[in-house]
């Protein structure tokens, strides 16, 4: 018996796309295309609006005063100090809560005491670390010059009436990291305002505002 080639069946033949054909799969790729772009702008879109709301609406932080000591306290103001125009030391105890996604590392800050506008003494303000979403504590060191009250008109007015009102500003210098991607610097303002009672020889009163800037 003669020996036959096997036939094979062979591909089927590709088929040919029409131009009406071609025009609708490009349509489609480029729909897919536009569709992905459409949904990245959107994703980034909300996400830099949510980084608005959170990360770069700033807070300003809140201050407490846990306790105001005098630590020396002239003659003049009911003291018994022995040092000659010896000046008054307050040591006010402060706590300050960050309310904002970011840390705040500062430095060491000046802090100016004035009665009635005029400038009666300064202090020094420690530095260190506000975490974000928490509360530092700190002591605020405060000497007061008796001559520069005793230089204000009022001087004698408020001593009768038993009370001297005063008022303290210190500015912080800090920098911080968003998203550990950009570094930016800080301000914090801190004004506190308090009163002196002579007749009980204690610091009352004692109220803070702190406002920050970046």
């Amino acid at each position: 018996m003669a020996e036959y080639d096997q036939i094979r069946p062979s591909a089927p033949p590709t088929p040919w796309l029409n131009n009406d054909q071609e025009v609708l799969v490009s349509r489609r790729k480029n729909s897919y295309v536009i569709f992905i772009v459409v949904s990245l702008l959107v994703v980034t879109t909300l996400t830099l609006v949510i980084l608005y709301f959170t990360a770069f609406r700033v807070r300003n932080p809140t201050t407490f005063v846990n306790s105001v000591t005098t630590v020396q306290l002239p003659g003049f103001l009911g003291g018994n100090s022995t040092v000659p125009n010896a000046n008054m030391t307050i040591v006010a105890d402060v706590s300050v809560k960050n309310p904002n996604m970011f840390s705040v590392k500062f430095g060491e800050s000046d802090t100016m005491v004035t009665y009635r506008g005029m400038e009666i003494g300064s202090g020094k303000a420690p530095g260190g670390i506000s975490r974000a979403w928490k509360m530092v504590r700190m002591n605020i060191t405060i000497d007061i010059i008796p001559s520069k009250i005793m230089q204000v008109p009022e001087y004698l007015t408020d001593f009768i009436s038993g009370e001297y009102s005063m008022e303290s500003f210190t500015m912080v210098d800090g920098h911080t990291k968003i998203l550990n991607l950009m570094n930016k610097n800080v301000e914090i303002d801190m004004n506190c305002s308090f009163v002196y009672d002579v007749t009980k020889y204690i610091t009352k009163k004692a109220v803070c505002i702190s406002r920050i800037k970046l």
